[in-house]
This record gives C-alpha cells, structure tokens and sequence, in this order.
C-alpha cells in the first residue's frame, strides 16, 4: 500500500479510510482521526526527505503556506477563542497535504480505495437521508426534502460540497477511465445522477 514501515502503513491507511468513511456522517471525529494520522505519520517518517517531498508537490505547499498565513493572522485578533476554533476546523489544511504529498504510494491502487469509500460512504448517506424525509413526510406530513431538513448528517452547504466534488471524479471518471477501474461506467453515472438530484 505505502512504501514505509508496514505496520505503520497500515494503521495510517485505516485512518485515511475512516476519515474518507465518517466525512459525510460524522464530521466531529475528524479530528481525531486526523491527528492520529498525523502523529503515526512523524513517526515513521524520515524527516530529510520531507522538504524534498514539498519541493516537488507545490499544491501541497500552496495549502500548508495559506494555513499559515492564518496563523500568522492571529496576530492582529483579539478574539482567541473563535481563533482557536478556526484554526482547528483549518488543521486539515495543514496536516493532510504535509502528510500525504510526502508519502510515496505504490500505484493508485490505495488512492482509488479511498475515493470508493468516500463515495460509497456519501450514496449511503443520501440515502438515508432521503429514506429519513420519506418516512417524515408519510408519518407526519412533514416535508424534509429541502435544505437543511434534507441533510441530517451535516450543514447543507458541507454535504453541497461533498456532493460537487463526488460528481466531479464521476465526471473525470466517465470521461478518462482514470480513478475508479472498479465501477462500471453505467454505476458511476447512476451515482452522479444521484449526486446531481441530491
């Protein structure tokens, strides 16, 4: 999977499969996810080839340098608190370009399990969602169907999101055969007609 130690390896990929899963469900523990990759990553990485790594991967470094600037922001705040709080919803902006544009990966293989299970994890979530606003609406007359009454899991505008961006691999998907070799063209359509009526 990961050309480092495989113990190691193997608990930082189930963190990343996890926080592919839990992203449209339950965003409160991404946080801990998150750190706990970070913190196997310093382990068993060697550092010196870390600036090497940036080096090469300057959208990586583009997001790391913006999440400092932020940092850097904090300078001129008198409002710790909701500081402290933006800088932890930001974290991912930090930690998960460091963390994967210096790992090497053997193949897409590993890529392509973590875009399935984020979007697997995203139909699943639709689809409660929408059996959720099916039974209000035949049970109580309520009609959940919209906006925030729609998207149990999370605020609109993050399920939105996640929404555009899945049907953004389908897209690239359908056109180029490039990510998802283990999804047939007519699943992958299915799933961005889904996306698109959501």
């Amino acid at each position: 999977m990961i050309k480092t130690n495989d113990t190691l390896s193997t608990w930082r990929g189930n963190t990343l499969l996890a926080t592919a899963v839990i992203l449209p469900f339950y965003p409160k523990y991404l946080t801990v996810l998150i750190v706990l990759n970070f913190i196997l990553w310093i382990i068993e990485r060697k550092r010196s080839s870390v600036k090497i790594s940036l080096k090469e991967c300057r959208p990586a470094l583009f997001l790391i340098l913006f999440y400092l600037l932020h940092l850097i922001g904090l300078l001129w705040t008198t409002n710790f608190s909701y500081a402290g709080l933006d800088l932890q919803i930001k974290l991912p902006l930090l930690i998960f370009p460091l963390t994967l544009a210096t790992t090497k990966f053997t193949g897409i293989n590993f890529k392509e399990k973590i875009i399935r299970y984020f979007l697997g994890s995203l139909v699943i979530s639709i689809v409660i969602c929408l059996l959720r606003a099916t039974y209000l609406l035949v049970t109580e007359s309520t009609n959940c169907f919209f906006y925030k009454e729609f998207s149990y899991f999370l605020h609109p505008g993050y399920f939105a999101m996640y929404l555009c961006f899945g049907s953004a691999v389908l897209i690239v998907d359908v056109i180029t055969n490039k990510y998802l070799h283990s999804f047939s063209k007519n699943s992958a359509l299915g799933m961005l007609v889904l996306f698109s009526i959501t």
